[in-house]
C-alpha cells in the first residue's frame, strides 16, 4: 500500500535498518515539474529501498517511480498523456572523492546534513524522463505550398526579400 512520503529521512539510519518506502507524491508538490507540464494531475508512485553500498559503506538506495504526465505536443500544441517510468541506483557520499571508486551506473548525491528531503531526487528523475521535444507519436501536421506567389511591385521586393525570391523562383525559364 502506498503511503505519504516522509518530509525528511536520515539516509544513514534508513540504510542501517534496510528500510523501504512505498509512497505517492502529488505532481503538484513538485514545483519545477508544475512548470514543465501542461497540467500537474495525478500522483508519482515511488518505491525506494535503502541499503549500505558495498564499496564505500555509504548509504545507498534503489528508486523506482511511475507516473503519467500531461504534456503539450510541440507539433499540434494539444495536450497528451505521457507514461513515465524510471529506475536508478544512488549513493549518498560525505565527500565526492569517494565517487571515483564507484561504477558509472551509480548516481552520486552529496550528504551535507543528517536528514534530507527526497522530493528533489524524485523531481529530478521525473524531469529527466520528459522528452526533449514532447510530441504525440504518429501525428503529423500537413500543409500545402500550392498557392501561387502574387506579382510584387519593386517596393514590395525591397520590403520582403523572401517574396522576391519566391517571385524569381516561379518565373518560367
Amino acid at each position: 500500500m502506498f503511503t505519504r512520503l516522509p518530509d525528511l529521512v536520515d539516509p544513514q539510519f534508513y540504510a542501517e535498518q534496510k528500510r523501504q518506502i512505498k509512497a505517492k507524491v502529488a505532481q503538484a508538490q513538485l514545483p519545477r515539474l508544475v512548470q514543465a507540464v501542461a497540467s500537474p494531475q495525478g500522483d508519482v508512485f515511488v518505491e525506494m529501498r535503502f541499503f549500505k553500498q558495498k564499496q564505500t559503506g555509504a548509504p545507498a538506495f534503489e528508486l523506482q517511480l511511475k507516473t503519467e504526465l500531461t504534456l503539450t505536443c510541440q507539433r499540434t500544441l494539444g495536450s497528451y498523456t505521457q507514461p513515465v517510468e524510471s529506475a536508478i541506483r544512488g549513493v549518498f557520499l560525505p565527500a565526492m572523492q569517494l565517487a571515483e571508486e564507484l561504477d558509472a551506473d551509480w548516481e552520486v548525491y552529496n550528504l551535507p546534513e543528517d536528514k534530507i528531503s527526497l522530493i528533489p531526487i524524485i523531481e529530478d528523475e521525473v524531469l529527466l524522463a520528459i522528452p526533449m521535444v514532447p510530441r504525440v507519436e504518429g501525428e503529423v501536421l500537413t500543409w500545402s505550398a500550392s498557392a501561387e506567389p502574387a506579382e510584387l511591385s519593386p517596393d514590395e521586393d525591397k520590403a520582403n526579400p523572401f517574396l522576391a525570391l519566391a517571385k524569381l523562383k516561379s518565373k518560367p525559364e
